[in-house]
């Protein structure tokens, strides 16, 4: 429907060729016969039909979904990712289209529905999603535990997962901005017996565990992670600098072996990431809260703090730094 929808502007503007004018005829053609069909079809199968392409377009998105997050984590290619987005708005278009997002989803699928007969198209469709959901079920399994295993690590690095996860509620972010109750003496007693927080205004959290593991593989494949390392590396070696903070664009350094890099949550997280992060803020001061408010993270960040580890004698190494804590934060 698309690429006839096109020949058409083409041939409105009068600069379609011979062969694109016969494929112009040719799809329209065929799409007649297929609405044709469609009109045969009894009504109890062409709603059988129905259901089935709108749970495959369902599926389409869920795999979409999924392969955004294998992007995040750094699992598939921005260019695998980018022809997903292009085949689901090609469907979605063809839902928009009306009774040929049949013959459109089965397209997807290798069917040629104008060619079989109701039962068979019907047949072909629900193999066709049982393939796809067994596939995403597949890679979602994989991807879990690729994710439960980095967070493992993260967890250990620093205290960014204990914190700002999905392991923290609602409730312990409130309680952390009213009574300077810090989130780890439920998600990690031990260190939080060792490790003191400040109070602090606000606190906020990624509601699932894959988006922080995703969000933290993506700072740290970002051009901004690899200049802020290297910057901290020369500090390193440049003692005169002492404990001085020095801000560059999206990054921070210091004498301590830290920096911190802070990008857009929308690059981070994608267009949608106001629904995976979670935030609030106290109004009146540590010892007098009057209350909170729900944080609005629209044009906010994600900030990332590392560390270089240090050796036995308690020198820092120059080499791949832990990550200390990873946040969202709200517009400053």
């Amino acid at each position: 429907m698309l690429r006839f929808s096109y020949l058409g502007y083409r041939r409105l503007f009068g600069v379609i060729t011979d062969e694109e004018e016969q494929e112009r005829l040719t799809a329209q053609q065929n799409i007649l016969d297929a609405l044709e069909r469609l009109a045969e079809l009894d009504r109890e199968t062409a709603e059988q039909i129905a259901e089935e392409a709108v749970a495959y377009f369902e599926a389409q998105h869920a795999e979409l979904r999924l392969l955004d997050l294998e992007y995040r984590l750094g699992l598939t290619s921005e260019e695998a990712l980018l022809r997903a987005y292009e085949d689901v708005a090609y469907l979605d278009a063809s839902v928009l289209l009306g009774g040929t997002a049949f013959t459109a989803g089965a397209a997807k699928l290798g069917i040629n529905l104008t060619r079989l007969r109701p039962t068979a198209a019907l047949n072909a469709l629900r193999a066709g999603r049982n393939r796809f959901d067994d596939m995403i079920n597949t890679r979602r399994r994989e991807i879990t535990q690729i994710a439960n295993k980095r967070y493992a690590e993260l967890f250990d690095q620093g205290h960014g997962p204990q914190r700002h996860d999905g392991d923290v509620t609602r409730q312990m972010l409130i309680d952390r901005v009213m009574r300077n109750e810090d989130p780890m003496i439920h998600t990690d007693p031990l260190q939080a017996s060792q490790v003191a927080h400040p109070p602090t205004r606000n606190a906020s959290r990624i509601i699932d565990r894959e988006d922080y593991v995703a969000a933290e593989a993506f700072v740290r494949r970002s051009p901004d992670y690899d200049q802020a390392r290297n910057l901290a590396l020369e500090w390193l070696t440049d003692p005169s600098r002492g404990r001085r903070m020095e801000q560059v664009g999206n990054i921070e350094i210091n004498g301590e072996g830290r920096f911190s890099v802070r990008l857009p949550i929308k690059d981070v997280l994608g267009s949608d990431s106001a629904q995976r992060v979670e935030g609030v803020a106290r109004f009146g001061s540590v010892k007098n809260p009057q209350g909170y408010v729900d944080v609005d993270f629209e044009n906010g960040s994600i900030v990332a703090v590392y560390k270089f580890p240090r050796d036995l004698n308690g020198e820092l190494v120059a080499s791949e730094p832990a990550l200390i804590t990873l946040f969202p934060e709200a517009l400053r």
